[in-house]
């Protein structure tokens, strides 16, 4: 079965401890290319590195849906969403977003 192409993982209610909440379930649930050292940086908002290392997670994780080839990035803008741009829709890319894709930008000057 097919997954949404746009799913809150976690509401912005959480604040600051986003990241700290998040790695744990991103990492047990098979996301990849996260950083090594991710799970002890972001273990208190206090450390260091905490938010470099959280924007390292954002720009490089993903989740593979081997049963449909959806692959899924992540999108903090208050709400953490799980986000396969590939397949959303332009409406769905553009409430994401705030813009439209490349390619239907392109089909509509055509």
């Amino acid at each position: 079965m097919r997954k949404p192409n746009i799913e809150l993982l976690c509401d912005s209610h959480h604040g600051v401890y986003i990241p700290q909440i998040m790695i744990h379930r991103l990492k047990d649930n098979g996301w990849r290319n996260i950083p090594i050292n991710a799970v002890e940086e972001l273990s208190n908002p206090d450390n260091e590195n905490y938010w470099e290392t959280w924007e390292e997670v954002l720009n490089n994780a993903e989740w593979h849906d081997e049963s449909t080839s959806q692959v899924f990035k992540l999108h903090h803008d208050g709400d953490l969403f799980a986000v396969c741009p590939e397949s959303c829709t332009p409406q769905e890319y553009h409430n994401i977003y705030g813009e439209y894709p490349e390619w239907y930008l392109a089909e509509e000057e055509a």
